[in-house]
């Protein structure tokens, strides 16, 4: 499938079609850094349709990052991906687990909940990483990185789960 991107300034499209190196899908809106850079994965082999998750500069060329723990097998990848700065992103794979990208490598940040379905991922003030999504929230200590669970139980929503996170400058989530 091809992607397109719109030029805002100009009012024009350009369309890349599946090939090494092209932009192949993005994940969210919490994806572009302050600098401009935007986390979205690109084509690593057209021949099998694998991707891998990267940072593209402003300029179109890609940062190539060190593939991600999550992007070495074909059946894992980004569930939920926030930016923390220019070059630093977290992101939590299809199985509950979260990463943070310093800018050099990716750190293993512990499983939250072993869940196909985080919906959203962020950081507060104090460094602390919150999680969403099905069984509710989480928060890994940044202090003692250790995660606890926020079980929201709710019978007559079943398939309401917390979809998003909002991080108040007070520390209210």
């Amino acid at each position: 499938p091809n992607v397109a991107r719109l030029d805002f300034g100009t009012g024009n499209w350009t369309v890349y079609p599946e090939a090494n190196g092209n932009p192949s899908h993005i994940l969210g809106n919490n994806v572009t850094d302050s600098s401009g850079n935007v986390w979205l994965y690109k084509t690593s082999d057209a021949s099998t349709h694998r991707t891998r998750l990267d940072l593209r500069r402003p300029d179109g060329t890609w940062f190539n990052t060190p593939l991600a723990p999550f992007d070495q097998t074909i059946t894992n990848s980004a569930a939920a991906i926030r930016t923390i700065g220019p070059g630093k992103v977290l992101v939590v794979d299809g199985g509950g687990t979260a990463y943070r990208f310093n800018g050099t490598n990716w750190q293993n940040l512990g499983m939250w909940q072993n869940t196909p379905s985080t919906y959203d991922v962020d950081q507060d003030a104090a460094g602390n990483i919150w999680v969403c999504g099905m069984g509710g929230a989480a928060k890994r200590s940044a202090s003692t990185g250790v995660w606890t669970r926020y079980r929201l139980t709710n019978t007559s929503q079943y398939d309401q789960f917390v979809n998003d996170l909002t991080l108040a400058p007070n520390g209210d989530v």
